[in-house]
């Protein structure tokens, strides 16, 4: 909450630092990072997407983190230049403008799954330079970036659309998950047993 309502940046290395960590140790190192949009009223009060700029880090990290390494990111995407190197285009890359927030949708938090999902539905869009560089590109790899998910309504809203592009995969990333609102109040309800 400190990074997203109270633009603390500093934390924008340790959450990305642990993503990349949590992505080798995976072996999926995508092709391409979406940030989960905001929309143009939610950016213009926050000032910032927290996901575009966690995004960016993200990419930058695990890019250094692939060269320090040699040729794993050849091996992961198989882009390399006849010596087992990672060529350029093989790095890992953030395109902000694939997605569009085209709706500004209330806050998800405090809803159940299903307001949540009545919330989201056709919030976004696949512009259409997404589509166009989607097509074009074959099994194509994407990890969706948001900082948190609850019960996952808005990556699979967008997530959906990526897929329906033509994108071979399409894995979430994310820096917290937070238990949805039946969770807390079981949660909430057993600590009350517990102390009562």
């Amino acid at each position: 909450q400190d990074y997203k309502f109270n633009g603390n940046f500093a934390l924008v290395e340790l959450f990305a630092t642990a993503l990349v960590e949590r992505i080798l140790e995976h072996g999926f190192v995508p092709d391409v990072i979406v940030p989960v949009p905001l929309s143009r009223q939610r950016i213009a009060k926050r000032g910032f997407n927290q996901a575009a700029l966690l995004a960016n880090a993200v990419a930058g990290k695990l890019n250094a983190k692939l060269r320090a390494n040699g040729n794993a990111n050849a091996n992961a995407n198989g882009n390399t230049n006849g010596n087992g190197n990672a060529t350029a285009s093989s790095a890992t890359r953030v395109e902000k403008n694939w997605l569009e927030k085209v709706r500004d949708t209330p806050a998800q938090s405090g809803l159940a799954l299903e307001a949540r999902r009545r919330n989201i539905a056709d919030a976004f869009i696949l512009t259409a330079s997404g589509a166009a560089a989607i097509a074009k590109q074959s099994n194509l790899k994407i990890a969706l970036l948001d900082d948190v998910i609850t019960t996952g309504a808005t990556l699979s809203e967008a997530a959906s659309l990526l897929k329906r592009a033509g994108a071979a995969r399409v894995t979430t990333l994310v820096v917290a998950r937070v238990p949805p609102p039946r969770a807390k109040t079981q949660m909430q309800l057993a600590k009350k047993s517990l102390v009562g």
